[in-house]
């Protein structure tokens, strides 16, 4: 059993809050491969670098909630990889085989940062940040 101490003087978080859209560096916060669900792409969760107080909203105020993470499907099917390819090169990788959902002191992605253009994603009523593109050096 896992027990907690409830904080009288606890308050309710503002929630999570979309940024402005533009270009950010985020972090690979977690990596799943779906292929237990018959799916061959994996689920990246990417988290922002920049500090909170940094980031703005859509109507470049200062953020109210957290600012939320950010799914990203990646697929690997040798016929679709091209998301995927643009995150390694984005990362400055080299194109070649990984296993991604390690972390990055084994060779994986897992804590690397990558520089990602955001845009706005409206789901059943809800804003969201979503990756338009991961940005590739030239």
């Amino acid at each position: 059993m896992s027990k907690f101490t409830a904080n009288p003087a606890a308050e309710v978080s503002a929630g999570f809050e979309a940024v402005r859209p533009g270009e950010y560096i985020m972090r690979f916060k977690t990596i799943e491969d779906r292929a237990s669900i018959g799916k061959t792409d994996y689920k990246c969760t990417l988290e922002h670098v920049t500090p909170k107080e940094e980031l703005v909203n859509d109507k470049s105020e200062a953020l109210k909630g957290n600012p939320g993470s950010v799914f990203v499907y990646l697929a690997y099917d040798s016929e679709r990889q091209g998301m995927l390819k643009a995150a390694c090169l984005a990362m400055g990788l080299p194109w070649q085989d990984y296993d991604v959902t390690l972390p990055e002191a084994e060779g994986g992605w897992i804590g690397r940062e990558v520089k990602v253009a955001l845009k706005l994603d409206t789901f059943e009523g809800t804003v969201n940040n979503k990756v338009a593109r991961f940005v590739v050096p030239k």
